[in-house]
């Protein structure tokens, strides 16, 4: 989402400022439950592990269907390709992933057992679709015309212009960085 509404650029926030910052994840609550109620189960998951694994909708449409594991609570991600890996067998990075049972809506267990539910998987891709993160992107578009959504935009002071599906990535940093949509302290990132 747009620098001003999902992380602030100066240490001297205002408090409406900090309001609309924190309400950015709502925007995100909202864009999963929108296309929940689309009943579009496959662009809800792709927004999920999107937002979870702070990930390019890119390297998304690539999870392999077998590379999704359990470790002890947590469901396992492996990537083979990043931006900067590509694609070796000894370039795998282990993402874990937690259950949320308080917000199913923004669960990626939930959202992967829901996908593996709802279609027949060949044990290739877990989006089995070339065209995915393409129909993953007409999907958040469409999200972002739902009156819910609208208004979370609104209430955050974030122009809908302003949204696009790469906006998730960035914002999920920020948040993960600091329990916050609001940017961290430099020391805690280099901690």
């Amino acid at each position: 989402m747009s620098s001003s509404s999902f992380s602030s650029s100066s240490s001297s926030e205002t408090a409406a400022e900090h309001d609309a910052v924190q309400e950015a994840i709502l925007i995100v609550e909202q864009l999963a439950q929108s296309m929940l109620r689309d009943g579009d189960l496959r662009s809800w998951a792709y927004l999920i592990l999107q937002w979870n694994l702070i990930s390019r909708k890119c390297n998304i449409q690539d999870i392999h269907f077998n590379f999704v594991r359990w470790s002890h609570d947590m469901m396992t991600n492996l990537f083979c390709h990043t931006k900067t890996q590509h694609g070796t067998r000894k370039d795998v990075q282990k993402f874990h992933l937690s259950a949320n049972s308080l917000r199913p809506w923004i669960c990626p267990v939930t959202a992967v057992s829901l996908l593996m539910m709802e279609s027949n998987h060949d044990g290739r891709s877990l989006f089995e679709s070339t065209a995915a993160a393409t129909n993953y992107t007409k999907a958040f578009d469409k999200a972002l015309n739902d009156p819910l959504v609208e208004a979370a935009l609104r209430k955050s002071g974030t122009k809908k212009e302003d949204v696009q599906s790469h906006s998730i990535r960035k914002s999920a940093a920020t948040y993960a960085a600091g329990g916050t949509t609001a940017p961290p302290a430099v020391f805690s990132i280099l901690l």
